[in-house]
């Protein structure tokens, strides 16, 4: 079985962004998109009151008590119990500082704007929310305020009911910890860039990790691998680095380099040196995992060790949607879409708003490999709607359309993957090729159903 990330990687061709889940760092499997991930002064000291603007540690939040607006003061622990998980969930954004709990919970009787309590406590960010009940139904609201701007950044009402209140609580949690990290880190990484003299190593990590959040072009790619060489350069042991640097090069070379090419290896080797180094000094980190299955799939082709890393990255990273995705397309191309879907479900509940998802995407390949051609056109569309310019897309609907026998929507999608292609080679979705190490399932699936449903769809070979 040639699984997931090789193969997806190899045939997806394009512009590379992910979702990560805050904090942690996704495989980077192709279409997904990786989050800002930013980098603070201090992630364990508390900014002064005193200090300036500029001092404040840029990923800095208090999250306000939320407020219970059930009309219920014996309903009042849900919001207590919400503000709690939330200021522990945003732990997971790399080097931010969250106010503790116990200190927010002062602020909650005071009268004060967003910004008279960045300056009092210190931060850069502020979380708000509340409760509304109604019966057993809840709804939650929450909004992300720049206490130097004053401007609300995210808002989102997330809404459930009291019967499963733990598992309500869960979610929520993971889908604004998964939301605001991102928010805040568009902020810190813009405010970066306009430090142009002598950058310090916070400034240049702020930097690649915004750069992370766009497509993964030759252009993208230069500029994080060169912040990422500069940040190891003063600092030779900082393990997210490294762990970043060997993920970036892994998806680099299977989306940007033919196997025959004479960097691919070298690449490759590089990439499996850092990863093994940053694993030396943090074995927590996702991205290492992330890495090591890129490399064990293209490299070792060793499909078995491949799915045993991305089962440790699921592990260390369970609220990242990245991790779900990656493991739902190896499942796919074991030609288990029903547990694909399963994944990439969880993935949607992690983050129903993720811009750009490739999820969507993912999902229309599941239900066409099911045969479920209305479902797969209806997430496909899903996806061109954020993704109008990645030909994987438009291949996918011009080949449920053919299908259902739609033969003018089937061409009129083939044409549009054709017109994308033929602009940039790069952002294709060329037609796969079995090299012997599929699955008998997804050998078989390939020549009954993806090699016939291809042609006839009229796209190219």
């Amino acid at each position: 079985m040639l699984t997931a990330l090789a193969r997806g990687l190899a045939r997806f061709k394009g512009p590379i962004v992910a979702i990560a889940g805050v904090g942690a760092v996704l495989s980077g499997f192709v279409g997904w998109y990786t989050t800002y991930k930013a980098i603070a002064a201090s992630p364990t000291a508390q900014s002064s009151p005193t200090q300036s603007a500029d001092a404040i540690n840029p990923l800095s939040i208090l999250v306000l008590p939320f407020t219970n607006q059930t009309g219920d003061a014996s309903k009042g622990y849900i919001a207590d119990a919400l503000t709690s998980s939330i200021s522990a969930d945003l732990s997971r954004i790399r080097d931010a500082f969250v106010v503790p709990t116990a200190t927010a919970f002062t602020y909650k009787e005071k009268n004060l704007t967003v910004a008279q309590i960045g300056k009092d406590a210190g931060v850069r960010f502020v979380l708000q929310g509340g409760v509304v009940a109604s019966g057993d139904k809840l709804r939650i609201s929450a909004q992300l305020a720049d206490t130097q701007s004053g401007q609300q950044l995210w808002n989102e009402v997330f809404e459930g009911e009291t019967t499963n209140l733990f598992e309500l609580q869960d979610l929520v949690t993971a889908r604004i910890g998964n939301s605001i990290g991102n928010e805040m880190v568009i902020v810190a990484a813009r405010e970066s860039e306009k430090r142009k003299s002598s950058p310090k190593v916070a400034d240049l990590k702020l930097r690649q990790r915004g750069l992370a959040l766009k497509p993964l072009s030759e252009d993208t790619f230069n500029q994080r691998e060169s912040l990422l060489h500069a940040i190891i350069k003063q600092e030779p042991d900082n393990a997210a680095a490294l762990a970043q640097l060997a993920n970036l090069l892994a998806v680099y070379a299977s989306n940007f380099l033919d196997e025959k090419s004479p960097r691919y290896p070298y690449i490759y080797t590089e990439a499996k040196s850092l990863a093994l180094k940053a694993k030396t000094i943090d074995p927590q980190l996702p991205n290492i995992y992330s890495a090591l299955a890129f490399i064990t799939s293209n490299i070792d082709k060793d499909n078995a060790e491949m799915l045993r890393y991305l089962e440790i990255v699921l592990k260390l990273a369970p609220k990242n949607p990245g991790s779900y995705n990656d493991l739902a397309m190896w499942y796919f191309y074991d030609a288990q879409p029903k547990v694909a879907i399963e994944l990439l479900e969880k993935a949607i509940s992690l983050y129903p708003t993720a811009p750009h998802s490739s999820i969507t995407g993912n999902m229309a390949r599941c239900f066409r490999m099911l045969g479920d051609n209305t479902a797969a056109i209806a997430w496909g569309k899903r996806f061109i709607d954020t993704n109008p310019t990645y030909g994987f897309g438009y291949a996918n609907l011009a080949m449920a359309h053919a299908n259902l026998g739609q033969m003018d929507k089937a061409r009129q999608y083939a044409d549009e993957y054709k017109r994308l292609v033929k602009a940039n080679p790069n952002n294709g979705y060329s037609l796969e090729k079995l090299d012997g190490s599929e699955s008998p399932a997804y050998f078989k699936y390939y020549n009954e159903h993806y090699l016939p449903e291809w042609r006839k769809a009229g796209l190219p070979e």
